[in-house]
């Protein structure tokens, strides 16, 4: 890896894959190519060899960490004052807390954050990002793993982040209150996917109708709605063009029917 490095100076993007063994004493990577612009670590033993890499790579724009093991957190508090111009972070499968999320609040050009399955991160680190990546567009938390997420994170971010065009929450017991925040602040917001969450019924959809006017893309997956609650859309979101519902019991066709008959342009 290091002589492929020094060898390409004109390397932009660079994935590592599948290295799950590591002799003992390994050399730590270069440090740092100038051009590299977007990086990929995944299931790799010793991804952290790479800090020197992304230390002296301050042009990245595009960073995936993915089921990569080890603990994080002081890798993150390392690196995160280099990545002055991070847009992309994506982190599947990883040990981190909140130390590490609070690094990557250092990142105030983020605008791509995709969280999935961290294992310690909670309602202050989630505040944390919030309140240092205002430019945050679209963000994607998938927390079934521990869900300690609740409404001081949530509302922190619809605070702060009123520039986000698409909401993904996975296992995330969204409430009433902190949707009413995320609908009046973040007006902008056109996709949006409540997934595996018990917080989300009838009461919720119908404010998402009610309040959400810019919203184009709906996904509701595995909650406890009901056809009242789809009711809803057959005024509401005016914006609407796709709406998928998948894995919600009490859902029956009749929802279907009435939304195809009062709005036949709605997929």
């Amino acid at each position: 890896l290091n002589l492929f490095l020094e060898n390409c100076p004109s390397l932009e993007d660079l994935s590592v894959k599948r290295l799950r063994r590591i002799r003992d004493n390994p050399e730590a990577i270069l440090a740092g190519q100038s051009k590299l612009k977007r990086l990929c670590l995944k299931d790799i033993v010793s991804a952290h060899l790479f800090g020197t890499l992304l230390a002296g790579s301050k042009g990245i724009h595009t960073l995936i960490l993915a089921r990569n093991p080890g603990m994080w957190d002081q890798f993150f508090k390392l690196v995160n004052e280099h990545l002055t111009d991070l847009v992309e972070l994506w982190l599947d499968h990883l040990n981190m807390g909140d130390v590490a999320l609070k690094a990557i609040a250092n990142c105030s050009k983020l605008e791509i954050l995709h969280l999935s399955k961290l294992s310690d991160c909670t309602d202050a680190g989630y505040s944390a990002i919030a309140n240092g990546c205002p430019s945050i567009k679209k963000l994607y938390i998938d927390d079934r793993r521990n869900n300690p997420i609740g409404d001081e994170g949530l509302l922190t971010i619809g605070k702060h982040c009123t520039k986000m065009q698409e909401l993904v929450l996975i296992g995330v017991n969204i409430t009433l209150k902190s949707l009413k925040l995320i609908a009046s602040n973040c007006v902008g917001l056109e996709r949006m996917a409540l997934c595996n969450s018990n917080g989300i019924g009838d009461t919720e959809l119908s404010c998402i109708a009610e309040k959400f006017m810019s919203l184009k893309k709906l996904c509701i997956k595995n909650c406890p709605i009901t056809d009242a609650g789809m009711e809803g859309f057959v005024r509401g979101c005016p914006s609407l063009t796709k709406v998928k519902v998948k894995r919600c019991k009490d859902i029956t066709m009749n929802s279907a029917v009435q939304l195809r008959m009062s709005r036949p342009d709605l997929i």
